[in-house]
C-alpha cells in the first residue's frame, strides 16, 4: 500500500507477529486481505481508511449476503489494523476518532503469562465445557472492546457496564451473568482488579435482569411416547438382523430411561461399569443390575454413584448388544476378525431434560 511508510509496515508486521491465538491471526489476515482487495477495486485508500470507506465496504459486504456476525468481525479487524499502525479508528462515531499508539489487543506480556499459568492449571481442575465457555466469552468481550478501541484486560468498570448495556437487548440474563463470571475469572487470573465488583456493573446487571426477566426457556422432555417411536425405528422381529450400531443406540437409550443419566454420562459408560445381579436370583431379569456413573456434572471429583438398570426390557436390549459383540472391554467390538473402535454417539445428540413426566433421558431429574 503506497500510503504506508516503512515504519508503518514494520509496526504492522510486529503487531501481527505478536502473541495471539492462531485463529485470531488468521481472521485478522483474512479480513485485512478482503478489505484491501475491495479498496483496490473501488479505488479507495485501505490504510488509513476514512469512515466513509469503511461504511461503503460494510454496506457492500452486507449486500453480498454476509452475516451480521461477519460484519462485526470485519469491523473489529479494521479497528485492530488501524490501531496497530497508530492510525485513527475509522469505525468510531464521527468526531471521536483518535490516533492510538498500539493495538488494544492482545494484553501485555506479563498479563498473558499469568493467564497461561492459570489455564495450564485450569485444564486439570475444570471441566472441558467450563474452559470452552471461558474462552468463548473472552473472545466475545475482547472483540466488543476491540471494535471500540478499548482495552479488555484489564477492563475499566465503565467498559464492562457499557458491554452489558449494549449486549443486553440480545442476550438473556443467564448469558450476561456467564459473561460477567468469565470476565471476573480472567481478571483474577491476570492479577488485575475485578471490574465486575464495581457498583456500575452490579447495577447494570440488575437493571438488565429486571428489563428482560430471568425466566429460562426449557426444552421439552423426551417422554415415553417419543422413546417408543424411536425404539420402534430401531427394532425388528429378529434382533440378529439389526446393525450393531442400532443395537448400541437402543441399549443406551434404555439405560438413559432407567438411570436418568446425562448425555455425557451415557457416552462415557463402559461394560466394566455394569455389575449384574446374582444369576441365582429367581426374580432377576436378563441384564438387570447396577451401573456405575464414574463422574457427572455434580460430581467433578469422580466419587461415583451406582444406579439401578434393567427395568422393563432395558436389560434384555443390553444383553442383545453384548451378545452381538458390543461386550468387549471398554467401547470396542469385533468386526471381520479384528477389534476396532465402535464410534460413540456425541453427547449433544442424546437430549436430557429435567421436567417432570419425561420418560427416557429426562424424567423427573436425578437430584445428583
Amino acid at each position: 500500500m503506497p500510503t504506508l511508510s516503512a515504519a508503518d509496515v514494520e509496526r504492522l508486521r510486529a503487531a501481527i507477529a505478536g502473541r495471539m491465538a492462531p485463529a485470531t491471526r488468521r481472521a485478522l489476515l483474512g479480513d485485512g486481505r478482503t478489505f484491501v482487495r475491495w479498496c483496490a477495486q473501488a479505488n479507495q485508500v485501505a490504510l488509513p481508511a476514512s469512515p466513509a470507506t469503511v461504511q461503503a465496504f460494510l454496506a457492500a459486504a452486507r449486500a453480498a449476503g454476509r452475516k451480521a456476525s461477519t460484519l462485526r468481525r470485519y469491523r473489529s479487524s479494521l479497528v485492530w489494523w488501524h490501531a496497530a499502525a497508530g492510525f485513527a479508528n475509522p469505525c468510531a462515531a464521527p468526531g471521536t476518532g483518535t490516533a492510538v499508539a498500539a493495538a488494544p489487543v492482545p494484553p501485555d506480556e506479563a498479563i498473558l503469562g499469568r493467564l497461561d499459568d492459570y489455564l495450564a492449571l485450569a485444564q486439570r481442575a475444570m471441566a472441558p465445557a467450563t474452559l470452552r465457555a471461558l474462552r468463548a466469552d473472552a473472545r466475545v468481550f475482547a472483540a466488543w472492546c476491540a471494535a471500540r478501541s478499548l482495552p479488555w484486560l484489564p477492563a475499566a468498570p465503565e467498559t464492562v457496564q457499557a458491554f452489558v448495556d449494549d449486549l443486553g437487548a440480545s442476550r438473556r440474563p443467564a448469558t450476561v451473568a456467564r459473561y460477567l463470571g468469565s470476565i471476573a475469572t480472567l481478571h483474577r487470573a491476570a492479577g488485575a482488579a475485578n471490574p465486575c465488583d464495581h457498583w456500575r456493573v452490579q447495577l447494570a446487571r440488575k437493571a438488565h435482569r429486571q428489563e428482560q426477566g430471568a425466566r429460562q426457556r426449557q426444552a421439552r422432555p423426551l417422554g415415553d411416547a417419543e422413546l417408543a417411536a424411536i425404539l420402534d425405528r430401531l427394532s425388528t422381529a429378529d434382533s440378529a438382523a439389526l446393525p450393531l450400531r442400532d443395537l448400541r443406540d437402543r441399549a443406551l437409550l434404555l439405560v438413559g430411561r432407567d438411570t436418568l443419566a446425562r448425555a455425557d454420562e451415557l457416552v462415557a459408560l463402559r461394560w466394566e461399569d455394569l455389575e449384574p445381579v446374582d444369576s441365582d436370583d429367581p426374580m432377576a431379569g436378563p441384564g438387570e443390575g447396577t451401573i456405575l456413573i464414574r463422574r457427572s456434572k455434580t460430581d467433578q471429583a469422580g466419587e461415583g454413584a451406582g444406579l439401578a438398570v434393567g427395568r422393563r426390557d432395558g436389560g434384555a436390549r443390553r444383553v442383545a448388544w453384548r451378545h452381538r459383540g458390543g461386550g468387549r472391554s471398554g467401547h470396542r467390538h469385533p468386526h471381520r476378525g479384528r477389534n476396532v473402535p465402535l464410534p460413540q454417539p456425541r453427547p449433544a445428540r442424546l437430549r436430557r431434560t429435567d421436567e417432570p413426566g419425561g420418560g427416557a433421558a429426562g424424567g423427573g431429574g436425578t437430584g445428583r
